[in-house]
């Protein structure tokens, strides 16, 4: 157990420093991003089925995006399980898909009902190696990278990422990225 977990954190602290130092070269696909995040969601219902919290796919729409798959999977996948570890039992977390009013970015929302995240540390929980509560890990396993690896991986695509806490409890992590031609934007 303990060499897969070092494993793992070496693994992550590679990915990090690949992206930090744009190392790889972004892979640009067209990709369908309401696909994509049915994807991650079916792996995460079948990851957090014991505990019983829900995710949902909601306000979406058809959309191909010329992205580095793996890049946004990964940055996808970081923001959401995070959602599920820190919702409460029985709790939805949402995920919608909107354009700004120019539609010139494509905003990504993933919202839960956790304890959401003291507001002057919105910022930060973005640096590796941030925890807003050191007992945080060894309630879920982390090492404080995934939130960085998703802010890198959005940062390549000329994108961005923020969060903010919800009025009625919770965080949203909103995405976003720009819909231009460089990035291929395509609604069929």
């Amino acid at each position: 157990v303990e060499c897969l977990r070092l494993n793992t954190l070496i693994g992550e602290i590679l990915q990090f420093a690949r992206l930090d130092k744009s190392v790889d070269e972004l892979a640009l696909t067209n990709v369908n991003i309401p696909e994509l995040l049915e994807k991650i969601i079916s792996d995460a219902r079948f990851e957090f089925a014991t505990k019983q919290s829900s995710i949902q796919l909601d306000n979406s729409f058809s959309c191909d995006l010329w992205v580095d798959e793996r890049l946004i999977y990964r940055a996808l996948e970081n923001i959401i399980r995070n959602a599920l570890h820190f919702s409460p039992v029985n709790k939805i977390v949402t995920i919608s898909l909107s354009t700004n009013d120019a539609a010139s970015e494509l905003w990504i929302a993933i919202k839960d009902e956790g304890p959401g995240v003291p507001e002057e540390q919105l910022e930060t929980i973005f640096n590796p190696f941030y925890r807003v509560d050191s007992s945080r890990e060894k309630k879920t396993g982390g090492y404080g990278l995934g939130l960085a690896i998703a802010q890198k991986s959005i940062q390549l695509h000329q994108g961005s990422i923020v969060a903010s806490n919800r009025v009625n409890g919770g965080l949203c992590v909103r995405m976003i990225l720009p819909i231009t031609k460089k990035l291929g934007w395509v609604i069929p």
